[in-house]
Protein backbone atom coordinates (compact mmCIF):
# COMPACT_ATOMS: atom_id res chain seq x y z
CA UNK A 1 0.00 0.00 0.00
CA UNK A 2 2.78 2.31 0.67
CA UNK A 3 4.29 2.09 -2.67
CA UNK A 4 0.99 2.45 -4.21
CA UNK A 5 0.45 6.04 -2.14
CA UNK A 6 4.27 6.57 -3.53
CA UNK A 7 3.38 6.19 -6.66
CA UNK A 8 -0.15 8.58 -6.43
CA UNK A 9 2.59 11.26 -4.67
CA UNK A 10 4.73 10.92 -8.09
CA UNK A 11 1.68 11.58 -10.30
CA UNK A 12 0.17 14.54 -8.86
CA UNK A 13 3.60 16.39 -7.96
CA UNK A 14 4.54 15.61 -11.61
CA UNK A 15 1.55 17.35 -12.78
CA UNK A 16 2.13 20.07 -10.03
CA UNK A 17 5.66 20.74 -11.19
CA UNK A 18 4.45 21.10 -14.85
CA UNK A 19 1.27 23.20 -13.44
CA UNK A 20 4.04 25.73 -11.28
CA UNK A 21 5.58 26.45 -14.74
CA UNK A 22 2.58 28.45 -15.62
CA UNK A 23 2.07 29.82 -12.03
CA UNK A 24 5.05 31.03 -11.16
CA UNK A 25 4.83 33.45 -14.39
CA UNK A 26 2.01 35.37 -13.45
CA UNK A 27 3.10 35.67 -9.60
CA UNK A 28 6.51 35.63 -7.68
CA UNK A 29 7.99 32.88 -5.75
CA UNK A 30 6.96 33.49 -2.48
CA UNK A 31 3.25 34.30 -3.27
CA UNK A 32 2.89 30.74 -4.82
CA UNK A 33 4.17 29.33 -1.68
CA UNK A 34 1.71 31.26 0.88
CA UNK A 35 -1.81 30.44 -1.38
CA UNK A 36 -0.30 26.63 -2.01
CA UNK A 37 0.26 26.49 1.54
CA UNK A 38 -3.52 28.35 1.97
CA UNK A 39 -5.32 25.86 0.03
CA UNK A 40 -3.31 23.12 1.81
CA UNK A 41 -4.27 23.90 5.48
CA UNK A 42 -7.82 24.86 3.99
CA UNK A 43 -8.34 21.83 2.24
CA UNK A 44 -6.93 19.45 4.54
CA UNK A 45 -8.67 20.81 8.35
CA UNK A 46 -12.33 19.18 7.18
CA UNK A 47 -10.81 15.76 7.51
CA UNK A 48 -8.63 16.28 10.30
CA UNK A 49 -10.87 18.35 12.87
CA UNK A 50 -11.83 15.53 15.28
CA UNK A 51 -7.37 15.00 15.41
CA UNK A 52 -6.41 18.81 16.41
CA UNK A 53 -6.66 17.57 20.23
CA UNK A 54 -3.73 15.44 19.48
CA UNK A 55 -1.38 17.82 19.21
CA UNK A 56 -1.24 19.34 22.70
CA UNK A 57 -0.48 16.28 23.97
CA UNK A 58 3.01 16.32 22.22
CA UNK A 59 6.25 16.76 23.73
CA UNK A 60 9.20 18.53 23.33
CA UNK A 61 11.41 16.40 21.20
CA UNK A 62 8.88 16.47 18.52
CA UNK A 63 8.47 20.38 18.59
CA UNK A 64 12.00 20.42 17.80
CA UNK A 65 12.00 18.00 15.03
CA UNK A 66 9.23 19.51 13.48
CA UNK A 67 10.90 23.07 13.48
CA UNK A 68 13.55 21.57 11.62
CA UNK A 69 11.55 19.72 9.19
CA UNK A 70 9.09 23.02 8.90
CA UNK A 71 12.00 25.15 8.21
CA UNK A 72 13.73 21.88 5.46
CA UNK A 73 10.60 22.04 4.08
CA UNK A 74 9.78 25.54 3.40
CA UNK A 75 13.43 26.30 1.65
CA UNK A 76 12.99 23.25 -0.47
CA UNK A 77 9.75 24.93 -1.51
CA UNK A 78 10.83 27.89 -2.20
CA UNK A 79 14.08 26.51 -4.23
CA UNK A 80 11.61 24.44 -5.72
CA UNK A 81 9.40 26.89 -6.88
CA UNK A 82 11.88 29.39 -7.44
CA UNK A 83 14.08 27.02 -10.14
CA UNK A 84 10.61 26.34 -11.97
CA UNK A 85 10.28 30.10 -12.34
CA UNK A 86 13.60 30.64 -13.75
CA UNK A 87 14.42 27.48 -15.41
CA UNK A 88 13.16 24.59 -17.52
CA UNK A 89 10.62 22.37 -16.22
CA UNK A 90 12.49 19.43 -17.48
CA UNK A 91 16.22 20.14 -16.04
CA UNK A 92 15.04 21.31 -12.86
CA UNK A 93 12.33 18.64 -11.50
CA UNK A 94 14.25 15.71 -12.33
CA UNK A 95 17.10 17.24 -10.02
CA UNK A 96 14.86 17.72 -7.41
CA UNK A 97 13.19 14.41 -7.55
CA UNK A 98 16.62 13.18 -6.73
CA UNK A 99 16.00 14.09 -2.67
CA UNK A 100 14.61 10.66 -2.29
CA UNK A 101 18.08 9.19 -2.96
CA UNK A 102 19.03 11.73 0.15
CA UNK A 103 15.97 10.34 1.88
CA UNK A 104 16.90 6.56 1.25
CA UNK A 105 20.96 7.44 1.94
CA UNK A 106 19.84 8.98 5.55
CA UNK A 107 17.54 6.28 6.03
CA UNK A 108 20.25 3.72 5.42
CA UNK A 109 22.70 5.64 8.40
CA UNK A 110 19.81 5.38 10.72
CA UNK A 111 19.22 1.71 10.77
CA UNK A 112 17.13 0.69 7.82
CA UNK A 113 17.08 -2.69 6.37
CA UNK A 114 16.57 -3.53 2.73
CA UNK A 115 17.26 -6.96 0.73
CA UNK A 116 19.74 -6.69 -2.36
CA UNK A 117 17.27 -7.18 -4.88
CA UNK A 118 15.60 -3.83 -3.28
CA UNK A 119 18.77 -1.72 -3.46
CA UNK A 120 18.92 -2.80 -7.28
CA UNK A 121 15.71 -1.85 -8.18
CA UNK A 122 16.34 1.08 -6.45
CA UNK A 123 19.84 2.08 -7.93
CA UNK A 124 18.00 1.54 -11.23
CA UNK A 125 15.21 3.69 -10.18
CA UNK A 126 18.05 6.52 -8.72
CA UNK A 127 20.23 5.48 -12.41
CA UNK A 128 16.63 6.42 -14.49
CA UNK A 129 16.04 9.92 -12.52
CA UNK A 130 19.71 10.99 -12.88
CA UNK A 131 19.66 10.19 -16.89
CA UNK A 132 16.25 12.14 -17.05
CA UNK A 133 17.85 15.11 -15.61
CA UNK A 134 20.33 15.30 -18.00
CA UNK A 135 20.31 17.93 -21.39
CA UNK A 136 21.87 17.70 -24.81
CA UNK A 137 25.35 19.39 -25.18
CA UNK A 138 23.40 22.83 -27.13
CA UNK A 139 21.29 22.99 -24.03
CA UNK A 140 24.02 22.91 -21.11
CA UNK A 141 24.04 26.25 -20.98
CA UNK A 142 20.20 27.00 -19.85
CA UNK A 143 20.68 25.60 -16.30
CA UNK A 144 19.45 28.40 -15.29
CA UNK A 145 17.73 27.44 -11.36
CA UNK A 146 20.43 24.81 -10.60
CA UNK A 147 21.44 25.58 -7.73
CA UNK A 148 17.87 26.71 -6.44
CA UNK A 149 17.08 22.86 -7.71
CA UNK A 150 19.99 21.70 -5.68
CA UNK A 151 18.74 24.09 -2.47
CA UNK A 152 15.57 21.87 -3.14
CA UNK A 153 16.86 18.60 -3.25
CA UNK A 154 18.54 18.71 -0.01
CA UNK A 155 15.37 20.24 1.98
CA UNK A 156 12.75 17.81 0.90
CA UNK A 157 16.07 14.90 1.49
CA UNK A 158 15.90 15.74 5.30
CA UNK A 159 12.57 17.03 5.86
CA UNK A 160 11.19 13.79 4.22
CA UNK A 161 13.42 11.83 6.53
CA UNK A 162 12.30 13.19 9.61
CA UNK A 163 8.72 12.84 8.84
CA UNK A 164 9.35 9.17 8.12
CA UNK A 165 11.72 8.31 10.82
CA UNK A 166 10.39 10.42 13.80
CA UNK A 167 7.30 12.03 12.93
CA UNK A 168 5.04 9.70 11.83
CA UNK A 169 5.58 7.48 15.16
CA UNK A 170 3.78 10.72 17.02
CA UNK A 171 0.96 11.48 14.60
CA UNK A 172 -1.25 10.36 11.60
CA UNK A 173 0.08 11.02 7.98
CA UNK A 174 -3.26 13.73 7.43
CA UNK A 175 -3.15 15.65 10.89
CA UNK A 176 0.99 15.51 10.35
CA UNK A 177 1.16 16.91 7.09
CA UNK A 178 -1.47 19.58 8.35
CA UNK A 179 0.36 20.61 11.36
CA UNK A 180 3.47 21.16 9.10
CA UNK A 181 1.71 23.04 5.92
CA UNK A 182 -0.01 24.98 9.46
CA UNK A 183 3.62 26.02 10.18
CA UNK A 184 5.04 26.95 6.76
CA UNK A 185 2.15 28.96 6.27
CA UNK A 186 2.78 31.36 9.01
CA UNK A 187 6.39 31.15 8.12
CA UNK A 188 5.94 32.35 4.63
CA UNK A 189 2.87 34.35 5.04
CA UNK A 190 4.85 36.48 7.76
CA UNK A 191 8.11 36.63 5.64
CA UNK A 192 5.45 38.26 3.03
CA UNK A 193 3.77 40.71 5.08
CA UNK A 194 7.02 41.56 6.76
CA UNK A 195 9.25 41.95 3.54
CA UNK A 196 5.48 43.52 2.22
CA UNK A 197 5.90 41.38 -1.07
CA UNK A 198 3.33 42.03 -3.24
CA UNK A 199 0.27 39.30 -3.71
CA UNK A 200 -1.09 39.93 -6.84
CA UNK A 201 -4.41 38.14 -7.56
CA UNK A 202 -3.44 37.75 -11.25
CA UNK A 203 -3.52 34.11 -12.11
CA UNK A 204 -4.95 33.13 -9.03
CA UNK A 205 -6.63 30.08 -10.34
CA UNK A 206 -3.68 28.83 -11.86
CA UNK A 207 -1.83 28.90 -8.29
CA UNK A 208 -4.45 27.31 -6.38
CA UNK A 209 -4.93 24.49 -8.47
CA UNK A 210 -1.09 23.88 -8.79
CA UNK A 211 -1.20 24.72 -4.42
CA UNK A 212 -4.49 21.88 -4.43
CA UNK A 213 -2.59 19.53 -6.49
CA UNK A 214 0.81 19.68 -4.83
CA UNK A 215 -0.97 19.09 -1.04
CA UNK A 216 -2.73 16.04 -2.68
CA UNK A 217 0.87 14.67 -3.01
CA UNK A 218 1.99 16.04 -0.20
CA UNK A 219 -0.57 14.01 2.22
CA UNK A 220 -0.37 11.02 0.36
CA UNK A 221 3.03 10.37 1.10
CA UNK A 222 3.06 11.87 4.17
CA UNK A 223 1.10 8.97 5.00
CA UNK A 224 2.80 6.51 3.03
CA UNK A 225 5.85 7.55 5.06
CA UNK A 226 6.18 6.00 8.88
CA UNK A 227 7.16 2.22 7.63
CA UNK A 228 10.23 0.14 8.42
CA UNK A 229 10.49 1.36 4.17
CA UNK A 230 10.57 5.05 4.89
CA UNK A 231 13.83 5.07 1.71
CA UNK A 232 11.78 2.85 -0.59
CA UNK A 233 8.63 5.29 -0.58
CA UNK A 234 10.98 8.32 -0.67
CA UNK A 235 12.37 7.13 -3.58
CA UNK A 236 8.89 5.83 -5.64
CA UNK A 237 7.86 9.42 -4.60
CA UNK A 238 10.82 10.88 -6.47
CA UNK A 239 9.16 9.55 -10.21
CA UNK A 240 7.42 12.89 -9.85
CA UNK A 241 10.40 13.93 -12.19
CA UNK A 242 9.83 11.90 -14.70
CA UNK A 243 6.08 13.04 -15.23
CA UNK A 244 6.94 16.83 -15.01
CA UNK A 245 9.65 15.95 -17.79
CA UNK A 246 6.90 13.89 -20.17
CA UNK A 247 4.36 16.79 -19.38
CA UNK A 248 7.04 19.48 -20.46
CA UNK A 249 8.08 17.53 -23.43
CA UNK A 250 4.26 17.07 -24.47
CA UNK A 251 2.95 20.36 -23.59
CA UNK A 252 5.76 22.46 -23.38
CA UNK A 253 7.99 21.56 -26.15
CA UNK A 254 10.70 21.48 -24.30
CA UNK A 255 13.15 18.69 -25.90
CA UNK A 256 14.42 15.69 -24.30
CA UNK A 257 17.71 13.78 -25.42
CA UNK A 258 17.90 9.69 -25.88
CA UNK A 259 19.57 9.53 -22.76
CA UNK A 260 16.37 11.37 -20.98
CA UNK A 261 14.53 9.19 -22.58
CA UNK A 262 16.72 6.35 -21.34
CA UNK A 263 16.02 7.55 -18.01
CA UNK A 264 12.53 7.54 -18.42
CA UNK A 265 12.30 3.44 -18.95
CA UNK A 266 14.52 3.08 -16.56
CA UNK A 267 12.46 4.74 -13.97
CA UNK A 268 9.41 2.75 -14.93
CA UNK A 269 11.04 -0.78 -15.00
CA UNK A 270 12.62 0.42 -11.96
CA UNK A 271 8.51 0.72 -10.67
CA UNK A 272 7.32 -2.69 -12.18
CA UNK A 273 10.12 -4.16 -10.32
CA UNK A 274 9.23 -2.95 -7.18
CA UNK A 275 5.92 -4.39 -7.18
CA UNK A 276 7.58 -7.78 -7.42
CA UNK A 277 10.66 -7.94 -5.54
CA UNK A 278 10.61 -8.01 -1.34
Amino acid sequence: MSVFLALISALTWGFQGFLLKFATTKTNTVTTMTVSYIVGVLGVVPLVWSKLPQIATLDLRFALLTLIAVGANTLAAFGYYRAIEVGNVAIVVPIVSCSGAVTLILSLFSGESLSIWQVLVILIIILGIIFSSRQPTQHQGKRTGVFYALLATLGYGLGLWIIGSQLRSYLDGDILSWLLMTMQLFLVGGFQLFKKIPFPLKGLGIVSLAGLVGVVGYVVLTIALGNQQNGLVAVIGSLYGLVSVVLARLFLHEKLSSLQWIGVWLALVGVVLIAVVQ
